[in-house]
């Protein structure tokens, strides 16, 4: 389970983005969402794309030599509803 501060961390950083719209011109931003319906192996596939796409964004970022900018970026993959029965 997470810590308390992770937690608190991610609702943060949550509200940030739902401000993001009034905050930044369109140009200096990417929003996007997907409503999807997936099975259990869909899910842990996705999860696990997510993880290393995650990981080559924190690569490209670490390799920047004169960063001039300070951006944030949320991986959001939560359950918004259930299926019905098979």
């Amino acid at each position: 389970m997470a810590s308390l501060n992770i937690i608190n961390y991610h609702k943060q950083v949550s509200r940030l983005a739902e401000g993001a719209h009034d905050i930044s011109a369109k140009e200096e931003r990417d929003i996007s969402a997907l409503t999807l319906g997936i099975s259990e192996e869909d899910f842990q596939r996705i999860k696990a794309r997510i993880q290393a796409f995650r990981k080559e964004i924190m690569d490209i970022a670490m390799a920047s030599s004169e960063p001039d900018r300070v951006y944030q970026l949320n991986f959001q993959l939560f359950p918004v509803g259930r299926g019905g029965a098979k």
